[in-house]
C-alpha cells in the first residue's frame, strides 16, 4: 500500500516468513552473520555494522546499495550513494524503530520506519515494515520518493525470500 498524506509517502510492506517471531528477531535481526549473507553475500551490496548494542537495542549500521538510480536523479545525487540505519529494538514491545540517512542530500530525504511482526500460524509469522519517505527537492521530490518507495519494497520482498531460504537451509 502506497498513501502520500500531505507531501509524505507512507509504504506499508507485509511478509509471511516462515519462522516464529522469537527466530526472527534473534536468529535474522539480532545476526551479523545473517546481515553479511544478506547485504554481501546476496545482494552484493556494502556493509558495515559500525554499533550494536543489545543492552539497549541501538543499531548503526552503514550500507552502500547496489541500485539503478533514474538518470535524472543520478545526477541530482552524483557519486556513490550510502546511508546509514540508525534504530532502536524494543524488545518488550517487539518492534524497531529506524531512520535512514543518506550519505548525500541527507537534509532534504528523510525515510523512518518501524519494523513489526506478528504470530500466524504453526512457525510462521508476518513481517510488517512501515515507512514513511519525504524528500523537500522541488521539481524532482515527488520522483525520488517513488523511486525509493519502489527499490524499498522490491529490496524487501527480496529480504524476505532470503529469510526464508536462510532459515530453511539452518535447520
Amino acid at each position: 500500500m502506497l498513501v502520500r498524506p500531505g507531501m509524505t509517502v507512507r509504504l506499508t510492506i507485509e511478509h509471511v516468513l516462515q519462522t516464529t517471531e522469537e527466530r526472527f528477531w534473534s536468529d535474522v535481526f539480532g545476526s551479523e552473520d545473517f546481515n553479511r549473507a544478506l547485504y554481501i553475500d546476496h545482494l552484493g551490496f556494502g556493509y558495515e555494522l559500525e554499533s550494536w548494542d543489545p543492552s539497549d537495542g541501538s543499531r548503526r549500521a552503514r550500507i552502500w546499495p547496489v541500485t539503478n538510480v533514474p538518470k535524472a536523479l543520478s545526477n541530482l545525487i552524483g557519486g556513490e550513494i550510502s546511508f546509514v540505519e540508525d534504530g532502536v529494538y524494543d524488545e518488550a514491545a517487539g518492534h524497531y524503530d529506524f531512520h535512514i540517512i543518506p550519505s548525500r542530500l541527507s537534509e532534504r530525504i528523510d525515510v523512518r520506519g518501524r519494523v513489526e511482526t506478528a504470530p500466524l500460524a504453526d512457525r510462521t509469522c508476518q513481517r510488517t515494515v512501515t515507512l514513511d519517505i519525504e524528500v523537500r527537492m522541488f521539481g524532482v521530490g515527488s520522483m525520488m520518493e517513488a523511486f525509493l518507495a519502489k527499490s524499498t519494497r522490491e529490496q524487501y520482498g527480496k529480504n524476505a525470500a532470503f529469510i526464508n531460504e536462510y532459515l530453511a537451509a539452518a535447520n
